[in-house]
């Protein structure tokens, strides 16, 4: 079957009802010591929505977050301390998050073999499981939920999705695997095959030498099911570095405007924002939360959505930047993507040259993001600041 025969025209996903938080059971292999400082990002997108949701949605009825540690970790005991600040956390905020010691020290290993431990530890009514990194980002609950619904029934097809990596180096790297930053969705008819007695042990055998858990994954669902993944434009794995010549590398990313469902590295490769941004000295944390209540506010469907004015002069990207060009952007251009990063991680897509701020554009980036107190209509106030301390502001309308 071929993907164009696996992906779903708009007609046929609107007759599809968006997914429920219990169809989906979430994997990642971290030690409580990284997962705590990802917790306010994490609740973001899977804790309840409100909390008189929570009776509803508790136990079976929420997400499984699964986390698998190896047996044998540095600082056990801070570590048994810090998992059970997490468990508390998690209960006060609605979530279901299970811990699991495997007897498995390769993190690599431990990664694969989240198919199995996923498979064994979800309720049987689980339709999705992913496998990410404790850094991949899901811009708001409702991206998750709405995701799925341009696949067909994941109980009858094979499924494998996942991120591409935007990266020209990595590509050539690693082959076209499905990047696990960005996150890999496997539907519960793949898991069943993968799942068959000794599957997963031969495969790993197999293909242990192959660099990544997400590379022998991809190798791995090729050899047991014959199936390929499936590159979907909404997940970002986002392999950019930092370019300290121009200061900021996943800028000309954002500039894009590019449909977001994931973003990743976004907590130690890469900065969201340039050096004249107030969140570029802060940690990631501060920086991706500020994208998460955008997010929140506009809709992530909305989230970088970009108009050009002024015949080009003036270009806004919803959400993260107002951009006035000194010389206008032509159509052409605006598809390619500016050299904010290192040549080193050269984009798989066209480049244009790096642009001086304040010579040869001026950039105003998102400050914050307010509701305006209408009772007719929901209006959106977004603020975005520029390096001298001046504003823009963008008013969204919500019917």
């Amino acid at each position: 079957m071929s993907v164009s025969e696996l992906v779903m025209t708009d007609e046929e996903k609107g007759a599809i009802p968006r997914a429920e938080l219990h169809d989906f059971a979430i994997g990642m292999a971290t030690l409580p010591s990284r997962l705590i400082k990802m917790m306010p990002v994490i609740s973001h997108w899977l804790a309840p929505s409100s909390r008189q949701n929570h009776n509803v949605v508790l136990g079976n009825k929420n997400a499984l977050l699964l986390i698998s540690t190896a047996d044998k970790i540095p600082n056990p005991e801070e570590e048994t301390r810090l998992k059970g600040l997490i468990q508390e956390d998690a209960k006060n905020r609605g979530m279901n998050i299970e811990f699991q010691q495997v007897s498995i020290d390769r993190y690599e290993k431990r990664v694969v073999f989240l198919i199995a431990s996923l498979y064994k530890t979800a309720p049987a009514t689980t339709k999705w499981f992913i496998i990410q990194d404790d850094d991949t980002f899901w811009t708001t609950q409702e991206a998750l939920l709405d995701f799925v619904r341009k696949y067909p029934d994941p109980l009858t097809n094979s499924l494998f999705i996942g991120a591409l990596s935007e990266v020209q180096a990595q590509i050539v790297g690693f082959g076209q695997i499905a990047f696990g930053g960005g996150g890999i969705l496997l539907s519960r008819h793949l898991m069943e095959i993968m799942n068959r007695d000794g599957a997963l042990e031969e495969c790993y055998d197999k293909f242990q030498s192959v660099f990544g858990g997400d590379g022998i994954i991809t190798k791995c669902i090729d050899y047991v099911a014959k199936v390929s993944p499936i590159f979907d434009e909404r997940l970002h794995q986002l392999d950019f570095r930092k370019n300290t010549k121009n200061s900021a590398n996943a800028v000309g990313f954002f500039l894009l405007g590019e449909p977001v469902a994931t973003l990743h590295h976004w907590n130690e490769w890469l900065t969201i924002f340039p050096e004249t941004h107030d969140m570029y000295h802060a940690n990631g944390v501060a920086s991706i939360m500020l994208i998460a209540r955008v997010c929140k506010a506009i809709g992530s469907i909305n989230f970088g959505r970009r108009f050009s004015m002024d015949n080009g002069k003036v270009v806004v990207t919803l959400g993260y930047s107002v951009v006035v060009y000194k010389t206008p952007i032509t159509a052409e251009e605006l598809e390619m993507v500016e050299v904010t990063m290192n040549e080193m991680w050269r984009p798989i897509r066209p480049v244009r040259g790096y642009l001086q701020e304040g010579v040869d554009k001026v950039s105003y980036y998102i400050d914050y993001v307010t509701e305006l107190p209408f009772h007719t209509r929901k209006v959106v106030r977004m603020a975005y600041r520029n390096a001298k301390m001046e504003y823009l502001f963008v008013d969204w309308i919500i019917q």
